[in-house]
């Protein structure tokens, strides 16, 4: 058990860490978590460590919503070539996988609802084939 001043102290650290997180500052965020945990173990605080880890800055999901928000084409978005979705049924494979990974009812990052709406716009011009093949012409058009 500690004591009332690490309590205090680390509920300081754990303030600090969710503004340094607010100001996507992940890499200070983590310090101030880990500093909050080695003063006074909170369950608060090991929770917020585990969201870093799992949404924060460098992570996998986060590097997917940067590739989602940052593709130059809609096939980019889905990280394929034309070709790799040219059936439905793949399109519709790589875009349940995307989907269920950037919901920002699962994906509780501030970027998860650009992103899934991207995704969600992606998918609905490359599975209809009259909108595809309209796509497709421009893309090929584009320098």
């Amino acid at each position: 058990m500690g004591t009332p001043a690490n309590r205090a102290a680390a509920y300081e650290a754990l303030q600090l860490a969710r503004r340094k997180h607010e100001s996507d500052d992940d890499d200070a965020a983590r310090k101030m978590t880990n500093k909050s945990l080695h003063l006074f173990e909170t369950g608060e605080a090991r929770a917020f460590l585990v969201y870093l880890e799992k949404f924060g800055v460098g992570s996998a999901i986060w590097k997917r919503m940067q590739g989602v928000l940052q593709a130059n084409n809609f096939y980019e978005v889905f990280g394929c070539a034309p070709a790799e979705a040219a059936d439905l049924a793949s399109l519709k494979r790589m875009y349940h996988a995307l989907s269920l990974e950037l919901h920002p009812d699962k994906n509780h990052h501030k970027l998860a609802e650009r992103a899934f709406q991207r995704v969600n716009e992606a998918f609905a011009e490359l599975s209809d084939p009259h909108k595809r093949a309209a796509y497709d012409r421009d893309l090929r058009q584009r320098p």
